[in-house]
C-alpha cells in the first residue's frame, strides 16, 4: 500500500504514515514529489531519487538472518 495523496502538511503527512497499513510484505513505497520547488547548487531538480522502498521484517530472528 502506498500514501499517493500529496500534502504539504507535515503532522498529516506523519499521521498518514503511522496509520498506513503494511499488507503482508511489510514494505513501504515512497515516490518522488515532481512539483518539489528546491534545486541544488548546479540547479538541478531535487530530490534525486525517483523511488524509495522500505521492507520492514516483524520478527527480530529474521532481521538478523537478513544481514
Amino acid at each position: 500500500m502506498s500514501i499517493t495523496k500529496k500534502t504539504l502538511d507535515p503532522i498529516q503527512l506523519a499521521q498518514d504514515l503511522l496509520n498506513l497499513k503494511m499488507g503482508r510484505k511489510h514494505q513501504a513505497s515512497f515516490e518522488k514529489n515532481n512539483d518539489y520547488f528546491q534545486k541544488d547548487v548546479d540547479g538541478s531538480q531535487l530530490p534525486y531519487l525517483e523511488a524509495v522502498s522500505v521492507t520492514f521484517l516483524p520478527e527480530k530472528q529474521s532481521e538478523f538472518y537478513s544481514w
